[in-house]
């Protein structure tokens, strides 16, 4: 009797369940996506003006788990991305002064196409699936949100009016996943890969639809 008091218990009994994902965490990290490029999307700007294929921004977002669906955590949240890009100034030759210069031995560069800009603001909130545990887990998530496209290009002066800048606000699809490793109680890494569809737009010059990548990677706190 003695003997069997004193032999332990399996190992197995002793180990504590895992904790689940959660319960809250809070995103903040650095974005890569790209922007639409299509010329309605832009204001009125000269022939050949080249616009930017991505910008660089930040994401921050907010997710709660709420309950257990068989292996998985249901989770309810939002994210909130805005980047910007800019297309570099065509530079080129005037071709009406290259023979002037030519006796000289050199040519002037002239700015024949100047760059525009693109800010690109996307509102997703995402219902998610999490598998894994407390000290980190993945996910995958899908939602409908609003996207904010606000284009800036050179000035220019149209009916005596000065018409440089454009904006759409149209209806956006994201899906993607991502993880989060949680190298400290309370802080973690986390990346995500997100697809954005965004609507066509309505209006006097409507916008096509658009398919968006973005990838955006930093830290998560719990």
């Amino acid at each position: 009797m003695w003997l069997c008091a004193l032999v332990p218990v399996s190992a197995t009994a002793q180990t504590a369940p895992p904790n689940p994902p959660g319960p809250y965490v809070l995103d903040v990290r650095a974005a890569l996506s790209g922007v639409p490029q299509d010329s309605t999307f832009f204001p009125p700007v000269s022939t050949g003006t080249v616009a930017p294929k991505r910008g660089l921004g930040v994401e921050i977002g907010g997710h709660v788990y709420v309950l257990s669906l068989g292996p998985a955590r249901l989770g309810l949240g939002a994210s909130l991305m805005r980047v910007g890009g800019a297309s570099t100034p065509v530079v080129g030759e005037d071709e009406e002064d290259e023979d002037e210069e030519a006796d000289e031995g050199s040519s002037a560069p002239t700015t024949v196409d100047a760059g525009v800009h693109t800010a690109l603001t996307i509102i997703a909130p995402q219902l998610s699936l999490n598998f894994g545990s407390g000290d980190g887990w993945s996910y995958v998530s899908a939602g409908v949100g609003r996207a904010t496209v606000r284009t800036r290009g050179p000035e220019l002066f149209l009916d005596g009016e000065r018409s440089s800048e454009k904006e759409t606000v149209p209806r956006s699809l994201n899906f993607g996943g991502g993880a989060r490793w949680f190298m400290k109680r309370h802080l973690a890494f986390s990346f995500d890969l997100r697809f954005h569809i965004i609507s066509a737009g309505e209006g006097d010059i409507p916008t096509p639809g658009a398919t968006l990548v973005a990838a955006s990677a930093g830290i998560s706190l719990k």
